[in-house]
């Protein structure tokens, strides 16, 4: 027996070291696996940030494409109202010579009937010197 533990001591002194030895490898893979897994977790946050980015740019993309869009249409409107603005100025432009040539027409007109008015008056006044004039005469032609 004695011989036996010496021979067995050695074995197991050898066993101890293959299971230290096993040990150690296993911790070296343990600590290779969790330095991959904290690489992968790295790798993983900044794909989602990288993602998150393209996704608040393609919305910022679509908002601005919206914007152009608005504004292209509010152009077309701006440019819609400068003409009917325009055409519509032309019209007033063109009715307000309409009313000016028949506002001088009537100025004329009236000047006219003033005038006939006053001539009327006039003749009147000379119809009536002459009826009075007539029966003058006749008054001093019948007394006679």
């Amino acid at each position: 027996r004695e011989e036996g533990k010496t021979i067995d001591e050695p074995n197991d002194r050898e066993e101890g070291k293959e299971q230290d030895d096993s040990q150690e490898v296993k911790s070296h893979e343990i600590k290779v696996l969790q330095e991959r897994i904290q690489q992968l977790e790295l790798e993983l946050l900044s794909s989602q940030t990288t993602h998150d980015q393209i996704q608040q740019q393609q919305q910022q993309q679509s908002d601005n494409d919206c914007k152009e869009t608005i504004i292209k249409d509010l152009q077309i409107n701006v440019d819609r109202l400068e003409h009917d603005l325009a055409q519509t100025q032309e019209e007033l432009d063109s009715s307000n010579t309409v009313s000016l040539e028949y506002l001088e027409r009537a100025t004329k007109l009236k000047e006219e009937l003033q005038l006939a008015q006053n001539n009327e008056k006039q003749q009147h006044a000379e119809n009536e010197e002459e009826q009075k004039s007539d029966d003058d005469e006749k008054e001093k032609n019948a007394s006679r």
